[in-house]
């Protein structure tokens, strides 16, 4: 569906995001607020690691 130089910003966004949102420093507020109400991360641009999005890829 996407190419591979696309893997890493796809992870970095949705992984980094999902993970801030449910795990991060509002993660316990964040499991019962409505979306409206969900504190999300500020935007950033970077990479994560490449474990990332390497691990277990399918070829």
């Amino acid at each position: 569906m996407f190419t591979p130089e696309a893997l890493p910003a796809l992870t970095s966004e949705t992984r980094g995001q999902n993970s801030w949102v449910n795990y991060g420093p509002h993660g316990e507020f964040n499991k019962t607020a409505s979306p409206s109400n969900t504190i999300y991360a500020d935007q950033k641009s970077g990479l994560l690691p490449d474990w990332t999005w390497l691990e277990r890829i399918a070829k």
